[in-house]
């Protein structure tokens, strides 16, 4: 109830309407959900009922909307949402709050690199190499790993195995009120209490029939608890959420290792082929990616701040020499965090490792018509496809803080100057008008004119002057020029990805921050910025 509250009223209608989307029927969690739900609990027949099974799609469909980028749909979660169902009486809203608090609690166990399920499970086999070291060492003799049985015990909080359905509930309740100690003495009482059964197996697959199927049988919460509350008097010291939290801090460590030196082989190869890049350079890329918060980022599948954005993104995207000449770091004009939003595009709050990459190849090695859409993307505040007066000019002021400092207000009439170039070409851009007079990006090009046409126009001026009450040909000229632009900017409020990408060209130093610049373009601004340390902001030429 308290994790509902947190959130906006009708929170969970407002993910069921974008979870049923038909576009998103295609997905691999909508495609997974609905096998796994019709083999949730077969013996219970009251989750196979046609309304049952619907909720239970709701429920975990609305789910993997919740948190696609950390969590997404993890097998097991149908266990879980059954139970939370029976439990709270087939009330789908809140059997779903109650799945957001049990999954939630354990996040490592359903992330996508299941890093802390990998850690939990490392650290229960080194508590029953130490507290059953007999257990153990027949265990292992028999060719069994822990983490054969302590997977599934673990995923599904021991729904079903090893502790029967109709006692998980009451087991449930007070691994909520005890916290993750529960989970490790829960598994050290149930190898207690049938530690007869475990030693009496000979053959490795009598062990496993008895772990997979024969664990449960005749076992109760009040048993195991009984179990646990004895052996908690006979701890020594500290209680053992101590001594876990010690082994698990050593674990998330090899995990860790572990993570930097492999990479999903199907992922490697899917981006090698996308990016036309090595794949020592991916695995470079991914330890670069990981290396600001390496627990942190593995367990979210994300960079999920500025602070750590800076330190992976900006060394690996532009060189060094452009890198130095940025105020502030990228950081106080609000540069890198603009670029930061722009690469998260599903407005998660992180940018995950395939959008790292994206950005990186795009600013390094992208064809200019891509660095242009990133540019576009970047300016397009609203994300509403089309970049309006507001959204340009709240861009330009940033970029131009970001070479040239806070103290550019003096020039902020020259970035409105600019935005108004900028839309007004593309209007004459679309028109195919390429008239000098009312094109502003190119008003200050010389303009050659014979003598004849000189001496023309200047009688016709002449001319014009001799009548009362008659305009000049200059101020007629001048007339219909501000009509014209008067007409333009009432025309003309937002720019489409083409129209922006003829017009920023025009920039100095939007071309600049994403890399629109040729080699010899590169070497004279390298030279420049290293000889004034600065960027002078100047109209288009």
């Amino acid at each position: 109830e308290k994790l509902r509250r947190s959130h906006v009223k009708n929170y969970y209608k407002v993910i069921l309407k974008d979870a049923l989307r038909e576009e998103r029927r295609l997905d691999l969690a909508h495609i997974t959900i609905s096998k796994d739900v019709h083999r949730t609990l077969p013996k219970v027949k009251e989750l196979h009922t046609e309304d049952s099974i619907q909720k239970m799609h709701h429920i975990l469909f609305a789910y993997s909307v919740r948190n696609p980028e950390t969590i997404g749909y993890c097998q097991s979660m149908n266990l879980l949402c059954g139970v939370c169902l029976m439990h709270l009486e087939f009330d789908e809203e809140q059997a779903f709050w109650m799945l957001c608090s049990v999954v939630e609690r354990h996040v490592g166990y359903y992330a996508r690199s299941m890093c802390g399920l990998k850690r939990d499970q490392n650290v229960i086999a080194d508590l029953v190499s130490y507290y059953e070291p007999q257990l153990s060492d027949h265990i292992t003799n028999l060719g069994v790993q822990c983490d054969t049985f302590t997977v599934p015990w673990l995923l599904c909080l021991f729904v079903d195995q090893p502790i029967p359905l109709s006692q998980v509930i009451h087991f449930w309740d007070h691994l909520f009120l005890r916290g993750d100690e529960l989970i490790f003495s829960a598994v050290l009482a149930i190898l207690r209490i049938r530690k007869p059964q475990i030693l009496a197996c000979s053959q490795y697959e009598d062990l496993m029939q008895l772990f997979l199927r024969g664990m449960g049988k005749d076992l109760t919460a009040k048993m195991i608890l009984e179990s646990i509350d004895a052996q908690a008097k006979a701890w020594s010291g500290c209680g053992l959420m101590t001594r876990v939290e010690r082994l698990r801090s050593y674990h998330e460590w090899q995990v860790v290792r572990g993570a930097e030196l492999e990479l999903d082989r199907g992922t490697i190869s899917d981006l090698v082929k996308r990016y036309t890049t090595e794949k020592a350079e991916i695995r470079r890329l991914w330890k670069k990616f990981l290396s600001p918060s390496p627990w942190d980022i593995l367990l979210s599948a994300g960079i999920g701040n500025l602070d750590w954005f800076v330190k992976a993104f900006p060394e690996e995207a532009y060189p060094d020499w452009h890198r130095r000449q940025w105020r502030g770091r990228g950081i106080e004009s609000g540069a890198l965090k603009r670029l930061f939003n722009t690469l998260d595009c599903n407005v998660s709050g992180q940018v995950n490792f395939e959008q790292y990459l994206f950005g990186v190849y795009v600013l390094k090695r992208g064809e200019s018509k891509m660095r242009k859409q990133l540019a576009f993307e970047f300016c397009d505040l609203d994300a509403d496809g089309a970049v309006s007066r507001a959204d340009l000019r709240m861009s330009l002021v940033v970029i131009h803080r970001l070479y040239n400092g806070e103290d550019s207000l003096s020039e902020e009439s020259e970035v409105d100057k600019f935005v108004e170039a900028m839309f007004e070409f593309a209007l004459l851009t679309n028109k195919a008008t390429h008239s000098r007079k009312l094109n502003p990006l190119r008003a200050m090009t010389p303009r050659v004119e014979t003598k004849t046409a000189i001496a023309g126009r200047n009688n016709n001026s002449t001319r014009a002057q001799s009548g009362p009450g008659k305009l000049g040909g200059g101020a007629r000229d001048a007339t219909r020029n501000f009509l014209e632009r008067k007409k333009f900017r009432s025309l003309k409020s937002r720019l489409s990805p083409k129209e922006f990408g003829r017009a920023v060209d025009q920039h100095p130093l939007i071309r600049l921050f994403f890399n629109l610049h040729d080699d010899a373009e590169v070497k004279k601004l390298r030279s420049d910025l290293i000889a004034e340390a600065k960027t002078p902001f100047a109209p288009p030429m």
